[in-house]
């Protein structure tokens, strides 16, 4: 029984797809090179240029060729050029090779190999003739023996790099330094010498006088008849607030007047006391908070009785 023909086209087309699939998945990886000279005299140089085409650029190796052709030339310089992405993930790499040759032949450089692990490619070799330069016989005279190389004059930066390099410029440098920080010490210690002994702290006020003191200011200040009730009222009772936290274990400048009131009743502050210091918070919560303005001679009065609570108090707490 003969086959179909679809069953004998379909391994065929199979095989071709293939086949074809193959030969793009190299096209991926290719490489060229060209001379910028066919022909060079000794000691000119000579660029080969290479192209790399590649889909995997991390796994692409260049192999530079190993063997007796390349021990007839010297490789002067080497290096990438330019990166271009030609359609992802296609990479286009260019490089260039400098060399140079001291053999008067006709110079055969063997092909470059670049693999990517999977697969390989390599260029064509490449011809480069060297000839000996030309040299006019017909006049010796103008023949002269080569000549040493020019004398350079020292740079100052030459000069430096030497002696930064000698081992004796380093312990001239180690003393040069520890002298001048003797000198700088010497002359430190000098000026602690000559200047003057600090003064001990003189001892501060007690409570009681620092909050006379304070009272005395206040009334200088004139506050009330610049009208500055609000101000007069609460300059006043924060000094009773830090007399009473400074002589009680009371923290005063953080309670309401009541709390304040009740804590000094719990310690068995006198009733008079207590009254005194009432009637001078009761006024100062108005002035503060309830925009009241005292009646004439109110502000003095409210001083006065605040004198009287502090010697009152501070011959009971502080005798």
């Amino acid at each position: 029984m003969r086959p179909s023909y679809l069953s004998i086209r379909f391994p065929i087309l199979l095989l071709v797809f293939l086949a074809a699939f193959s030969w793009a998945g190299a096209q991926e990886l290719s490489i060229t090179s060209k001379l910028d000279r066919a022909e060079m005299q000794i000691g000119e140089q000579a660029v080969i240029d290479i192209t790399i085409r590649t889909a995997d650029l991390d796994h692409t190796h260049l192999q530079v060729p190993n063997d007796s052709s390349m021990m007839q030339m010297e490789i002067l310089a080497f290096g990438v050029t330019d990166t271009v992405e030609v359609k992802a993930p296609i990479v286009e790499i260019k490089a260039q090779m400098v060399i140079t040759s001291f053999d008067s032949t006709l110079l055969e450089i063997p092909p470059f190999i670049v693999t990517d692990g999977q697969s390989q490619a390599m260029t064509k070799s490449l011809f480069l003739k060297v000839t000996m330069p030309e040299v006019d016989m017909s006049n010796p005279d103008s023949i002269y023996d080569i000549k040493e190389p020019w004398g350079v004059p020292y740079t100052f930066t030459d000069l430096l790099n030497l002696l930064l390099r000698h081992p004796l410029t380093w312990i001239i440098l180690v003393v040069f330094l520890g002298a001048l920080a003797h000198h700088f010490y010497k002359k430190y210690k000098e000026r602690q010498a000559l200047r003057p002994e600090k003064k001990p702290d003189e001892p501060t006020l007690p409570a009681y006088d620092r909050a006379i003191a304070a009272l005395e200011t206040l009334r200088q200040k004139k506050l009330v008849e610049a009208g500055l009730f609000k101000e007069y009222f609460t300059e006043l009772t924060d000094l009773l607030r830090d007399y009473i936290s400074e002589t009680r274990q009371i923290d005063a400048r953080e309670m309401t007047s009541s709390e304040i009131l009740e804590a000094l009743q719990r310690i068995e502050l006198p009733e008079k006391e207590r009254l005194l210091l009432r009637s001078i918070l009761q006024t100062a919560d108005l002035a503060k908070f309830a925009k009241y303005k005292p009646m004439p001679g109110e502000d003095a009065e409210a001083i006065r009785q605040a004198r009287v609570f502090l010697d009152e108090v501070h011959n009971l707490w502080e005798s």
